[in-house]
């Protein structure tokens, strides 16, 4: 089924999908294991079937079609709030999600919103688009979490099975040694597509530490979203 064409009517009117992200939606479309789920739903993971068979731990990160998300913003009226802020991929577990906002001078960025029952993680990712996609592009099992952002994808996953690097040998030997895996064909797809790299840690992308919630320093995002909630 079609992932592309029903992303796009997804997305509100006042949001512009740049080229970068519609070629990849495109790629997605044609190379992922979509899921459409009873509700009408759509998930778009960063890997295919074949990549997923047998491996314990993958990314949670994928696009995402859904009737609407669940936000306490009591400050505006729900209609206000999706004209800006464009929720379209999932980074966490817990529901948190990234995606697309406008600033207040009609700046797109791509923005990341804990769901604040795990991460909150609220916050300017990037204006580019390629450096979004390279952000997802790094394995993290779920990046929402600001914790994994200055790791590599084998040391974070270390930390968050609270092990120690040192550990690696005996959980080799004992067969309990399975860290994430990161989506090696869309790497490859953003490095040839886009001629770029893609970095071992989200703080060669990102701010780091990343704004949250308690702590929203200077970030236009984070204090958008602390102006809108209840």
């Amino acid at each position: 089924m079609s992932f592309t064409d029903p992303f796009r009517k997804y997305a509100p009117s006042t949001i512009i999908l740049p080229a970068e992200l519609v070629k990849t939606l495109d790629w997605l479309d044609a190379f992922s294991n979509i899921h459409t789920f009873e509700n009408g739903a759509q998930f778009a993971p960063l890997y295919s079937a074949s990549e997923m068979k047998g491996v314990k731990d993958v990314s949670c990160v994928g696009f995402q079609i859904f009737d609407d998300f669940y936000y306490d913003f009591d400050a505006l009226p729900r209609k206000d709030v999706k004209e800006r802020l464009f929720l379209c991929v999932q980074t966490g577990g817990d529901g948190s999600h990234a995606g697309i906002w406008i600033d207040e001078a009609g700046v797109q960025k791509f923005v990341h919103i804990g769901s604040g029952s795990g991460s909150i993680w609220g916050g300017v990712i990037t204006e580019s688009a390629v450096d979004f996609l390279r952000f997802l592009a790094i394995g993290y099992l779920e990046p929402a979490f600001i914790e994994c952002h200055d790791k590599t994808v084998e040391a974070a996953w270390f930390e968050y099975n609270g092990y120690e690097l040192d550990d690696k040998a005996e959980l080799i030997e004992e067969g309990d040694y399975h860290p994430t895996v990161p989506p090696f064909a869309f790497q490859k797809f953003l490095e040839e597509t886009f001629d770029t790299h893609i970095p071992e840690r989200a703080s060669e992308i990102i701010q780091h530490p990343a704004p949250t919630y308690d702590d929203p320093k200077d970030d236009p995002f984070a204090h958008w979203l602390i102006s809108i909630s209840g």
